[in-house]
């Protein structure tokens, strides 16, 4: 990543709503996105177990997202945000039900999870963030 980036770290974290103290986990097969992820969470604890005030999932498939997400739905807080970290993808040739993007967010909506937000990072990556609105 460049030193170049407009936006700073702190502006970055408060887009993600990283806060000191917060539980986090990361984890997914895109290495790239999982670095980059992980220089923001400084200030943040990663526990082993326990409960989760964020998770980031950096995926190559959607399968992988949904599967971690399932993974993870029993350790999330009430309000717990999910992000999935994908590479941004030229999706204007086709908008179709196979679209990589609209099959990712279908798979992990199937979790239980909800779509309430996006935020584009430095690299290009894209990162969803899914609420835990079906909390218990």
């Amino acid at each position: 990543m460049s030193s170049e980036s407009p936006l700073s770290r702190e502006k970055i974290a408060d887009r993600l709503g990283l806060r000191t103290g917060l539980r986090i986990w990361v984890g997914g097969n895109n290495t790239d996105a999982r670095r980059e992820i992980e220089q923001y969470l400084s200030e943040t604890t990663r526990p082993p177990t326990g409960p989760l005030d964020a998770a980031f999932i950096t995926p190559n498939t959607s399968e992988e997202a949904a599967y971690f997400a399932a993974k993870l739905k029993p350790r999330l807080t009430p309000d717990a945000c999910v992000w999935v970290v994908v590479p941004r993808t030229d999706n204007s040739a086709t908008q179709s039900a196979t679209d990589p993007m609209s099959e990712l967010v279908s798979q992990v909506a199937q979790t239980g999870l909800t779509l309430t937000r996006k935020a584009s990072l430095p690299s290009g990556s894209l990162a969803h963030g899914f609420l835990n609105c079906a909390a218990p």
